[in-house]
């Protein structure tokens, strides 16, 4: 998947954007050699047609139960691409509270968006990052995963484990799957994870070095 999609969207003057003051309402890996440097994309082109008539369909069904009137669905796909956008930029900005913030909206409007949830996941993994002071995956031979946790790494996991519940061939959701369990120290369930990601992508030197370190510690 290619970080350089480009999603030309109009803003919606009625809908103001705003940062939501708390974190819990509120997530890439390219196709290339290696699974180092992941950044937040934009949503696939392809994005299925099926999947998309479902969720317009629950979205329907919400809010008509809420009685009110569902917005037409452009205004809403315009709304979820100029918050997966703003999110985006935030998450360059190194902003990544406001760009968990910003996805969690977004998902709102597309809660089968695997993209969302694997962007927001990683925000989440760099705001946790940020607190802990040490690199993704453990670069640089740092130890860096300890046992339990904490509460964002394990709301990145469930955003990892929704990512490939809707599409358990994603390469990138099995990424961020088991970075999630490698830095919650829970070395038996991301073993099977990164094992498979090397047996796609043999020579990435991120995953080598995780799975070193979890069969040290089994």
């Amino acid at each position: 998947m290619s970080n350089n999609h480009n999603i030309v969207y109009e803003q919606v003057q009625t809908m103001p954007i705003v940062p939501s003051s708390s974190s819990s309402s509120s997530s890439s890996f390219s196709s290339s050699s290696t699974l180092s440097r992941p950044s937040p994309v934009n949503a696939s082109s392809n994005g299925s047609s099926s999947s998309s008539s479902s969720t317009n369909s629950n979205l329907d069904a919400a809010f008509s139960s809420l009685g009110i009137k569902a917005p037409p669905s452009d205004v809403l796909q315009r709304a979820v691409a100029l918050l997966r956008d703003k999110g985006n930029e935030a998450f360059r900005r190194k902003r990544f509270l406001e760009a968990i913030d910003f996805y969690g909206q977004a998902l709102a409007g597309a809660p089968d968006d695997k993209t969302l949830y694997a962007n927001r996941c990683l925000a989440r993994l760099k705001k946790e990052e940020g607190k802990e002071g040490v690199k993704e995956g453990g670069s640089g031979g740092k130890e860096n995963s300890k046992e339990g946790g904490t509460e964002e790494l394990l709301l990145a996991l469930a955003d990892a484990e929704r990512a490939l519940q809707l599409d358990p061939s994603w390469l990138k959701g099995c990424h961020r799957k088991a970075v999630c369990l490698y830095r919650l120290g829970k070395w038996k369930d991301a073993k099977p994870y990164l094992v498979r990601l090397l047996s796609d992508l043999p020579d990435d030197r991120e995953c080598q070095a995780m799975l070193k370190t979890v069969l040290e510690k089994l």
